[in-house]
């Protein structure tokens, strides 16, 4: 009961939204179920920061262990895709990274190459099969294109077992985007300061999982 009382501090549309997230809803269709529920206009609705913190606590008081573990096995999982792709430093973003990923999460990351289709060529070389999707606003601090694909699966890990599909999404850039290598924000009470960061490259994402390896 004592760790439940922690979601009293979030606000009941944020809570809600984490627990329609945590059960597979994506963000978008758990904005939009809530704003029709309590006849709330989505600029009413709680922050996207609110919401990541709830769905943080919502995991550690519902099922750390479980969740910690499909974590971790989503970190490896993007450590060794990185380190494919490290040509093209590719750095992890979003809720793999912020700790609010789960068993229904992409994996993002963002990538730069000059030429795009020696991007594509380095995935084809690799046996992957992707597909892309152009970015209309592509522009000198935006990414060129999205690249999505399947990631390779952990023999007998939980989403294999499950024979649940992980998705991959790199946003190609073909400048260097800019990269804010501290944290914007305090860590939550459920994150570590590399938790907070907008992004990770090689080393750091591999001294995050180091520090919260289960």
């Amino acid at each position: 009961m004592k760790n439940r009382n922690k979601l009293e501090e979030f606000s009941e549309l944020a809570v809600k939204t984490a627990e329609l997230i945590a059960e597979g809803r994506d963000w978008s269709e758990a904005r939009s179920k809530i704003a029709e529920f309590y006849d709330v206009p989505v600029f009413r609705q709680p922050s996207d920061e609110e919401i990541e913190s709830a769905l943080r606590c919502h995991y550690s008081i519902y099922d750390p262990q479980g969740h910690a573990l499909r974590l971790l096995e989503l970190r490896e999982t993007a450590l060794f895709i990185m380190r494919e792709l490290s040509a093209f430093q590719p750095r992890l973003t979003k809720g793999v990274l912020s700790g609010c990923a789960d068993q229904y999460s992409d994996i993002c990351l963002q990538a730069v190459s000059e030429d795009l289709k020696a991007f594509q060529i380095a995935l084809l070389d690799r046996d992957v099969d992707f597909t892309v999707l152009p970015n209309p606003k592509s522009g000198r601090k935006e990414f060129a294109e999205e690249v999505v694909f399947e990631a390779p699966l952990k023999p007998n890990g939980y989403f294999a077992v499950n024979r649940m599909t992980v998705w991959v999404r790199v946003k190609v850039f073909e400048t260097q985007p800019p990269v804010r290598q501290k944290s914007e924000k305090t860590p939550d009470a459920w994150q570590i300061p590399l938790e907070a960061a907008k992004s990770v490259d090689i080393d750091g994402l591999t001294r995050l999982i180091d520090s919260t390896r289960v």
